[in-house]
């Protein structure tokens, strides 16, 4: 009598189904129904049954609101004229010509009602208010506190890019060609030391982004009618995490 072999497509079948309910489980966290879950998972069907050359298109991943939010910010500090003699951050007025917070938004063509999203900023504590009523970003890093359309954005596309790099990386011909994509992980940190963890690799990815950023920063291309040379949009995205508990 032959021995059964093991199930693995179960085991598959039940990884995917994990996957998909993570996806699921987040999008209706942030407010999406169950009607449109249905509505999105058949369009996405629909989209899966085209043509491999529209799926490659439909899955490309161009420059997002929060990513042009997150370089508004960034421009704050880096623009001497947005600076004061020390090199910090001046306080702007919140709308208004420039400089504000709403022209900073324009600035970076953030497609939407850039006054009432300027407002969005302060009630998401984004910006900090001074005391000459003008305001401030809270930290360099862009950090939304609060469900926000655009932060869910930010989500799903840092899972399609996720998704993208590892396909990227395992259809590549050459080693050359990968992307990093590296995890470090222990299956037993004792829960004493996870205060520590955060602290450590909150300190340690900040400085690793901000090398990055600074480096992207400085080759990144200024959009003008002029110059029109080839680019494409690159990047990073850190993360930490706790597994369950054991």
């Amino acid at each position: 009598m032959k021995a059964k072999k093991k199930n693995r497509p179960d085991r598959n079948r039940d990884f995917q189904f994990r996957v998909v309910f993570a996806l699921l489980q987040y999008l209706h966290g942030v407010g999406v129904t169950e009607k449109s879950l249905r509505a999105l998972t058949t369009r996405a069907f629909t989209e899966l049954n085209r043509s491999a050359r529209s799926i490659r298109k439909s899955a490309a991943v161009g420059s997002t609101e929060a990513a042009k939010l997150a370089t508004a910010i960034q421009r704050w500090y880096r623009d001497r004229s947005l600076l004061d003699p020390d090199g910090e951050p001046i306080a702007l007025p919140l709308l208004g010509p420039a400089p504000s917070v709403e022209w900073l938004m324009k600035r970076e063509r953030v497609k939407c009602n850039c006054r009432q999203f300027s407002k969005d900023l302060v009630k998401y504590r984004v910006l900090e208010r001074s005391r000459n009523g003008k305001f401030l970003p809270a930290g360099r890093h862009l950090i939304v506190r609060n469900h926000h359309p655009f932060l869910a954005e930010h989500h799903a596309r840092s899972v399609i890019r996720l998704l993208n790099t590892a396909r990227s990386n395992v259809s590549s011909e050459s080693p050359a060609e990968f992307l990093i994509e590296r995890c470090a992980d222990v299956p037993r940190l004792p829960r004493k030391k996870l205060k520590a963890f955060r602290e450590f690799t909150n300190q340690q990815g900040e400085a690793f982004i901000d090398t990055v950023n600074d480096w992207l920063e400085t080759n990144n291309l200024v959009r003008t009618a002029k110059a029109k040379l080839p680019a494409a949009e690159a990047g990073v995205h850190v993360y930490a995490f706790y597994g369950g508990h054991r």
